[in-house]
């Protein structure tokens, strides 16, 4: 008797073992996955709803003046480093006026000239925009160089300094800098048939 309750409590054991492990495997084989799926989903289905709301907010009337407004402040800011096509000529004028508020500039070495014939080079991809460049050489210590590439970035409209070269000067103590500035003109856009009969 001893020996069948033996066997009994052992085939019970390995019955309930192997039952427990095709649970585990069932759940590791078919369940877990299928819950990741259900995750990823519910997030997908979550981010759209999110989409759907923020598409619907959009869609009310404040939403839309905000939205506006939002893009009138973004093209201003545009503006800002950008220059009329009539303040285009002038800029040359501007930048040597600059030079000469800065008093470690030698105002006699002060020379600037345009690089690009006209209103300015076209930029490609850039539809009523071109490029305006302006070379300009003078002699002035560290700090005076210092002074007018601060003033050249801060400026409105912004002057990029392109490129720059510092020279020591022998018989001076000072520097003999050569600098390419680069601005962007804003043009007016082109009416390709306005001479075309009707």
């Amino acid at each position: 008797m001893k020996s069948a309750l033996k066997k009994y409590i052992i085939i019970t054991a390995s019955i309930w073992t192997a039952c427990c492990a095709l649970l585990l495997g069932f759940y590791l084989l078919l369940m877990m996955p299928q819950q990741k799926t259900i995750g990823q989903i519910k997030e997908k289905i979550a981010q759209k709803q999110e989409i759907v709301q923020r598409l619907q907010k959009a869609a009310t009337p404040q939403a839309q003046a905000r939205l506006k407004e939002e893009l009138q402040n973004q093209q201003e800011k545009l503006y800002d480093f950008m220059i009329n096509l009539d303040d285009a000529s002038k800029l040359t004028f501007h930048v040597s006026e600059i030079a000469r508020g800065i008093p470690h500039i030698e105002a006699s070495s002060f020379a600037s000239k345009r690089l690009t014939d006209g209103p300015g080079a076209e930029i490609e991809n850039c539809e009523h925009v071109m490029e305006q460049r302006i070379n300009v050489n003078f002699k002035s210590n560290f700090p005076g160089f210092a002074r007018f590439l601060n003033l050249m970035e801060r400026n409105r409209p912004v002057v990029f300094v392109d490129k720059f070269k510092i020279e020591r000067e022998r018989s001076s103590p000072l520097e003999i800098i050569d600098m390419e500035l680069a601005v962007f003109v804003k043009t007016p856009p082109r009416q390709e048939n306005a001479g075309a009969p009707k």
